[in-house]
């Protein structure tokens, strides 16, 4: 029983946000890119500086969620905001949205502007996302920043364990119930110190997803944090990690134990899942002064 509670926490963790085409919010010009696959991927790029800083969103969100770190930082860096395959601008041409897939958006969008010494940031899903991206490309990574995403050294499920994790999550879920399920599970969320008018937005552009997109993903995420995301912290090799969470920290030790060079875990209390939007100008004090130890 306690092992399935752990179970649940940590895949709540990555029930985030959802695919929206047109946000209404983006603050820049928007470029493309082909990822492995062909399938369009979309990009910001703001700002200049010799360490860029790479963000990626979480789990149906869009770039538009990292807007006031863009803001904040555009005048000492590189900015480059991704969209995922089937989020945001990018396309929709994908069948299987596994967090490799997800990488390989990354991985294109780092090549093509011929990126080096980056630092790269996930939301939620977006952390197991940046840490398969680290794992692609090692050379080319100086830091990797989890914001609210895996707290605890990542075991395997297989089999029957697996499924079951998988079947808990989706029960009920059908295409013509998913918008509204999941705009209900998004507005009974933890949001303290969050702006009313954000919360529906964020609720209300979540359960803007694709089903198909969102179903994918969710059961992909899962596979792969109990099984390749192990792998992928272990090709990381001497390459830093740094998480800012919400209200409860990283389990440090653990990662350290397994080989994984996790520098520290900061822990923002009374805030949402949703701390790089709220308190943003908390979060990106926090981010300032860690990116000043790189």
């Amino acid at each position: 029983m306690k092992s399935h509670l752990i179970i649940i926490a940590f895949i709540t963790t990555f029930l985030i946000g959802c695919q929206q085409q047109n946000s209404g919010n983006e603050i820049g010009i928007t470029d493309f890119i082909n990822s492995a696959d062909d399938t369009k991927i979309a990009y910001q790029t703001h700002g200049e500086g010799n360490m860029p800083l790479v963000f990626v969103h979480g789990w149906c969100c869009d770039k538009s969620y990292w807007n006031k770190q863009i803001e904040y930082f555009k005048k000492d860096h590189k900015i480059v905001a991704i969209d995922l395959a089937g989020h945001g601008e990018s396309g929709l041409d994908r069948e299987n949205y596994t967090m490799q897939s997800f990488a390989n958006d990354v991985s294109a969008v780092i090549s093509n502007l011929e990126l080096t010494n980056c630092v790269i940031l996930g939301h939620s899903m977006g952390g197991s996302v940046v840490a398969e991206t680290a794992a692609q490309n090692p050379d080319k990574i100086k830091a990797v920043f989890l914001v609210d995403s895996f707290k605890e050294y990542p075991q395997s499920l297989t089999g029957a364990a697996l499924d079951s994790v998988v079947n808990m999550w989706t029960e009920g879920w059908t295409n013509s119930n998913f918008k509204e399920k999941t705009y209900n599970m998004i507005k009974n969320w933890y949001f303290p110190k969050t702006d009313s008018t954000l919360q529906e937005w964020i609720a209300r552009d979540m359960s803007s997803a694709e089903p198909e997109v969102g179903f994918s993903a969710f059961k992909n995420l899962i596979t792969y944090n109990y099984s390749d995301l192990q792998l992928s912290l272990s090709k990381l090799g001497d390459i830093p990690i740094y998480s800012i969470n919400a209200r409860t920290d990283n389990n440090a030790p653990k990662f350290r134990e397994n080989g994984v060079n996790f520098v520290e875990s900061v822990k923002i209390d009374s805030v949402s899942h949703f701390l790089m939007m709220s308190p943003a100008e908390m979060f990106n004090e926090i981010l300032r002064g860690k990116l000043k130890d790189l």
